[in-house]
């Protein structure tokens, strides 16, 4: 797994919609308190057939940037206010 959270108080909350058989739509926000930032994601999945699926997910930070104008000494300003935006797209077939 990844580990990311590098605080000591988050808050999280995760939602899920099954829209019929085949698609799945689904949200969470993870929070740092403390900074604050947060991390949000969303995925959604088809299933294509019995033993294949796609997912297609996306996921983006939201805090202070980190500060490079000093570079002998740089400043994170948040724990996810130094992630991008990340798309990712799944294929999953069992067998």
């Amino acid at each position: 797994g990844t580990a990311y959270v590098v605080g000591r108080l988050y808050g999280a909350v995760m939602a899920s919609w099954q829209a019929n058989a085949s698609w799945t739509l689904s949200a969470t926000a993870l929070a740092n308190l403390r900074d604050p930032s947060a991390l949000l994601a969303g995925t959604v999945q088809w299933e294509v057939g019995p033993s294949a699926n796609l997912v297609a997910s996306v996921y983006g930070g939201l805090g202070d940037a980190p500060d490079f104008s000093d570079l002998l000494a740089p400043s994170l300003g948040s724990e996810f206010g130094t992630y991008g935006v990340v798309g990712l797209l799944q294929a999953v077939v069992h067998f």
